[in-house]
């Protein structure tokens, strides 16, 4: 990370300064972003070139040292609102996307969608995982489960490390739009904002989607053995397929066998 943030800045500044053409017609998209004033420089370069682009109208707008999220994500929010723009973009300091993000997110012509976030988390049986920061719930067993799609699916909670939101979903629903929610009888239950705001977009008549292909850069701490393991667990998993696929060929797999055996 790097502290270039009042450097971006200035430069933005002087982005703003130049005379749009009228009746301009572009997308236009309020970034937003929580910060503690460490931007990642890959995020620069990303927002840097969609300002040059000319393909959108923007506004960068940090919310720096507001904590906690939930406050950090309102007052974007009310910046956002005092604005004629039609989006509002969430990226988090720590997840990048890719210089494409904007156009396949806006592309995709959904309410609510996020590019995929992934983290390290600890499932049942003590077991370590890589998994998608996003949601479905399935009442039959314990709420609000992990969800691993493909393409652009439909979920009932994403996080907001890389999400687009149409203007019209944040007009329709009541402030706040994020809190924390301590939902427990014990007082101890955190559940994180991105819920409280995911159910107040599906209160509000509107789905939240997810696409799967479109994978973000999330900067994390991990443990490197944890790293390892996993990639171990993945090859062993791959020899063991192809060995049985060698081993018990379908009828219609000579094909598939001729590859494997390469």
């Amino acid at each position: 990370m790097v502290t270039a943030l009042p450097i971006f800045l200035k430069g933005k500044e002087i982005m703003d300064k130049i005379e749009q053409p009228n009746g301009d017609t572009r997308p236009s998209i309020f970034i937003a972003q929580p910060s503690m004033g460490l931007v990642r420089v890959e995020h620069i370069l990303n927002i840097t070139s969609w300002f040059l682009s000319g393909k959108y109208r923007l506004e960068y707008s940090p919310s720096v040292g507001n904590i906690p999220h939930d406050r950090a994500r309102n007052i974007l929010v009310s910046r956002f609102l005092k604005t004629d723009f039609d989006y509002i973009f969430f990226i988090d300091e720590r997840t990048v996307g890719h210089l494409d993000t904007l156009d396949q997110l806006l592309a995709a012509d959904k309410p609510v969608i996020s590019a995929t976030s992934q983290t390290f988390k600890i499932l049942r049986g003590n077991k370590k995982a890589l998994v998608p920061t996003s949601f479905k719930f399935n009442e039959e067993k314990t709420g609000y489960l992990y969800h691993f799609g493909h393409g652009v699916e439909e979920v009932d909670v994403t996080n907001m490390a890389c999400t687009l939101v149409k203007r019209e979903v944040i007009e329709a629903m009541a402030r706040p739009w994020f809190e924390f929610d301590f939902a427990d009888e014990d007082g101890t239950e955190l559940i994180g904002e991105e819920f409280t705001f995911c159910e107040k977009v599906r209160d509000a008549g509107y789905k939240i989607f997810v696409d799967y292909d479109m994978l973000t850069h999330h900067f994390v701490y991990v443990d490197s053995s944890l790293v390892n393991n996993l990639m171990k667990h993945t090859h062993n998993s791959a020899v063991q397929k192809t060995f049985e696929a060698l081993k018990n060929p379908a009828p219609d797999a000579e094909e598939k066998l001729d590859i494997l055996k390469l």
